[in-house]
This record gives C-alpha cells, structure tokens and sequence, in this order.
C-alpha cells in the first residue's frame, strides 16, 4: 500500500494499488475504489482520491457513486434469482408476465431477450424527458406502448446523476449507488456457484444459463463488437482487452465502472469511480486494473 490509496489488499495484487494511486497522481481519477473477493475473501478493498469537485471531502471507506450501467448486473441478478426460483422463464414471452408489452409487435420478445440486449427495444419512443423515467407508471406504459426497435434519444445523462430526483428514481438499468466492495459482495454468488454468506441464491443449472450465448457481434446501439449471455457480457477480446477468455460474466458503466465474475477463479472484481472517461463499456483505466489483476490471479 501507499500513502495515496487506503484500505487492504494482498501483496500480489500491490501492482493495482500502485496503478489507482498512480492515475490519482496524475488526476485521471478524481476518486475511485476497487474490490476483488476470491472465495468468499476480500482480497483487495481499497480507495483513493476525492468524492467532491473541489477535492475538499477525502473519498472514505464507505464513499458510494453512481456506477450507471453497473446497475445493470444487479438487475440481472435479481431475474436470475427470480429464474431459479421459478416465478419466471427466461424463454418464456415478456407478455406472459406484463401482458401490456405485446403491444405493437413485441408479443414474441422473450424474457432472455431483455436480459441481453437482442430485445430491438433499445430506447425511449420520443418525446420524452429525462425526468419522465422517475416516474414509474409512466415510464413503464412507454415501454409498453413502444414500437418494436428504436434507438435512445441523444441526451447528455451525466449532470442529471447529481440531482435528487435521480437519486430517488427506481432505475434498474443505470442509477445504482455503491462503492466496489458492495458491488462485488453483491454479485460474489454467481463467481461462487451460487452460494455466498452462507446464502444459497442461485443453483448450477441457473448460473449456466448465464453463460448461453445469445448474440455475438456488432452491438447496434454502441456500435461495437460484443457477445452476450443472458444477463451479462461475455469476453469480447477484440472491444473489452481487460476481459480475459474463459467462463467470465461482466459489464461495464458509462464513464468507467465495472464488475466481473468469473467462475473459474471463483473471482469478483468491481471498480466504480467518480470522474467519466470516455466509453459505455470500459477506459483505458478499466482494461489498466483488470489486466493488473488479471496478472495478479495467474
């Protein structure tokens, strides 16, 4: 460890530590923190720069961010429970659940559809206003209504992460809050088979089904080459370097952020950050501490 960056984490992974205090340095990062639990263990909890701007309030222990489509992977993680519990069927249609959404030529859309973006249903049908998402009912009947296909309006949604409004608004798809050591505590069962805390949350057969692909090249929305499962990406070499092969699940956050499970070395890694870089799935900050590691794992 350094003087720049606080928490713990084992010796071989100091070459992360030493990266995040490094980017802090030379004010890439404003403040971020990065968590790696392997077993159950947290082997990496650590956390550097600033949660404000102005740099007057030490980014601490327990500092948590917006980490945007990060959110994500806790949605999916609630399907999938819901999934190994039976209250859902991830071949089934939406419409089985939320009969409304049949409208206007989405009656076959299936529930792994919108677990992994091959649903065609990749934005709000115009107008409507960045504030309208806070509202459940409306937002939701939209949905509903909205035609098959279609693209996001073309809003800039990084001032509005600041609000309360924001803040207060239920979006399972990119306003959670957390800092990496919940992020990755949270999504540690799917790396764990299933179990973690003694909590027994998914089963084999329903971890596997993350690993089915589902689509595998050029994402029309953000325009690069990605594969999916149901629920996460899967390894993507050629647009995501960080991500390794093998039997790994991950997503990323605009701006930067990302969690990763990965079954084969029972790993979770998580890093959330508070200044945007450039990318919807990952900086050149990201693929840094992933390589790291993923160096550091062997």
């Amino acid at each position: 460890m350094n003087d720049v960056v606080h928490g713990h984490c084992d010796s071989r992974f100091s070459q992360v530590a030493d990266a995040l205090a490094d980017e802090l340095g030379k004010g890439e990062e404003l403040g971020a923190s990065i968590a790696v639990d392997i077993d159950g263990e947290l082997v990496v909890d650590i956390w550097g720069g600033h949660a404000d701007r102005a740099k007057t309030v030490p980014w601490g222990q327990d500092t948590i961010v917006n980490f945007f489509s990060c959110t994500k992977t806790l949605t999916a993680l609630a399907a999938l429970i819901a999934i190994d519990r039976g209250a859902i069927d991830a071949f089934a249609p939406v419409a089985k659940y939320w009969p409304e959404f049949a409208e206007n030529g989405k009656q076959d859309i299936e529930v792994r559809h919108l677990m992994s973006h091959t649903s065609g249903v990749s934005g709000w049908q115009v107008p409507f206003a960045i504030e309208d998402i806070y509202d459940w009912k409306k937002a939701t009947d939209h949905l509903a209504h909205k035609t098959f296909a279609g693209f996001p309006p073309d809003e800039n949604t990084a001032l509005i992460v600041e609000t309360t409004g924001w803040r207060r608004a239920d979006i399972g798809g990119v306003n959670g809050h957390g800092n990496a050591r919940a992020l990755a505590g949270a999504l540690s069962p799917i790396s764990l088979g299933g179990k973690a805390n003694g909590v027994q949350l998914l089963s084999k057969e329903t971890i596997d089904l993350i690993f089915q692909e589902q689509s595998n090249g050029v994402d029309v929305v953000l325009m690069i080459p990605l594969r999916f499962g149901i629920g996460f990406g899967l390894p993507c070499p050629q647009s995501i370097p960080g991500i390794p092969e093998g039997n790994i699940a991950f997503w990323g956050g605009w701006g930067g952020s990302m969690a990763v499970m990965d079954t084969d070395h029972r790993a979770t890694i998580a890093y959330v950050m508070n200044k945007m870089g450039p990318g919807t799935t990952g900086t050149e900050r990201t693929d840094l501490y992933a390589e790291l590691i993923y160096d550091a794992l062997g």
